[in-house]
């Protein structure tokens, strides 16, 4: 009896110790994962992803998301450590398909939850206050995950989601994956989302979307309706926001230019268009790029006037070449009405890229040029590359003067100053040598 007591106590003991080792095994490794939560919160999502991936090896690293990630989910977390956690759980399987993610139950069943919330507070006259999170878990499960990657948490929280991305129209706009819905069409999926809509749909239709969303189907039912009209506008919209993404990728058709433009206004708007985005897109769609320029710098947004010296940087630092030019060109042009910087002082979008961008660009562009000269001297680029570019710069420049964008004869033209020497020092080109007797004459 002694030797059996003896024995139960001394194996009670083991497994309290066992236990209290897990404990404090389980603890030590959410420290780590908790300070990179903390302290990335104003870091790219994909950086912070890295850093994730170093904290433990390839064969524990599930586990550790098992732990460590999966907490942070809950809905009492900070807002930024749950955008991190999604993203870090979505870039753990990426760049396979968002079905095979062992994770992508988890973070639907949280986008189903999040998306019902913002409903039934916009029903009770409330404002949906997660928005910016419900966003990052549809693009996850679109299979987009990648185009939060730039983006930190904070950056994302800091800017209003447009109002056709809110978490209240994010399910009727495009279909994202789901364990329990097998179509995932557009068409089928706003048929099983709009179940009230049409007095003729099966009522086991609703029962089968019911169970699936958790919810019954009575409350399903009573969701508001979409009228087609916004059914259309949205299909739109989402129609938009792919082109536009496509737009830094390749070079769009008419046709789909032709979609794009009228709902760029409706589109463009941070985060969903950042500073990286404008040279791609540039590069390979100027006409796009310009009207996009317009909406972003033109945003009615409270915020606008702390995203606007992004754009105006990424202007600033475009290579010299006849893409960059033209969109600069037509943006010096255009009389569109808007606010700059933080006293709101009233302006144009022509005359806000003159005073914010215009100096800067050409100074950039010179320098440049003087780079590529160097590395063609030393044989590494084309002549081409460097004849065509001051080519290149000293025609616009030309244009900007018989445009009267541009004065000459002003006695605070440091630009021209610049501009003259450039000229003079590639004198052996024709337009540069057009160019610096304008400039010298002031007369053309």
């Amino acid at each position: 009896m002694m030797q059996t007591a003896g024995y139960h106590t001394t194996n009670q003991v083991s497994q309290l110790h066992v236990r209290s080792s897990h404990q404090s095994s389980t603890e030590s490794i959410r420290a780590p994962v908790a300070k990179l939560l903390f302290q990335a919160r104003n870091t790219s999502c994909s950086n912070a992803a890295q850093v994730f991936n170093q904290l433990s090896p390839q064969i524990s690293r599930f586990q550790l998301a098992l732990d460590a990630l999966l907490p942070s989910l809950d809905e009492g977390n900070e807002t930024a450590d749950r955008i991190l956690s999604c993203y870090i759980l979505y870039s753990m399987y990426a760049p396979h398909p968002i079905s095979i993610n062992p994770f992508a139950t988890v973070l639907h069943a949280i986008f189903v939850r999040e998306t019902n919330k913002a409903l039934d507070m916009e029903k009770d006259g409330g404002l949906a206050n997660n928005d910016q999170f419900v966003y990052v878990l549809w693009k996850i499960l679109k299979g987009e995950g990648k185009d939060i990657g730039p983006f930190s948490p904070q950056h994302i929280l800091q800017h209003p989601i447009p109002t056709e991305l809110r978490a209240v129209v994010l399910l009727a706009i495009q279909p994202v994956w789901s364990p329990f819905l097998k179509a995932t069409t557009p068409s089928s999926w706003r048929i099983q989302c709009r179940v009230g809509e049409d007095s003729n749909t099966e009522d086991s239709s609703i029962t089968n979307l019911s169970r699936g969303l958790g919810v019954s189907s009575a409350e399903l039912s009573s969701r508001p309706k979409i009228t087609p009209n916004e059914d259309n506008e949205m299909i739109g919209i989402s129609r938009g926001t792919s082109l536009l993404l496509a737009a830094r990728e390749r070079v769009l058709s008419l046709s789909e230019q032709r979609v794009l433009k009228p709902l760029l206004s409706k589109v463009a708007s941070p985060p969903v268009v950042t500073s990286g985005d404008i040279p791609p897109i540039v590069s390979k769609n100027p006409s796009i790029a310009t009207l996009l320029l317009i909406s972003l710098l033109t945003w009615s947004d409270v915020s606008s006037y702390r995203v606007q010296p992004m754009y105006f940087d990424a202007l600033i630092h475009l290579p010299p070449t006849l893409n960059s030019f033209d969109v600069i060109g037509s943006l010096l042009r255009d009389k569109t009405p808007m606010t700059l910087g933080t006293a709101r002082v009233p302006t144009t979008v022509g005359e806000a890229i003159k005073s914010e961008t215009l100096g800067y660009f050409l100074h950039e562009c010179i320098s440049w040029l003087d780079t590529a000269e160097v590395e063609e001297r030393q044989g590494m680029v084309s002549e081409d590359i460097f004849a065509k570019g001051v080519q290149n710069l000293c025609r616009f420049y030309y244009s900007l003067i018989k445009l009267s964008i541009l004065n000459p004869a002003a006695p605070d033209g440091i630009d021209t100053i610049e501009m003259a020497h450039f000229a003079l020092r590639n004198s052996r080109f024709k337009d540069a040598t057009e160019l610096y007797k304008v400039l010298v004459t002031g007369s053309f």
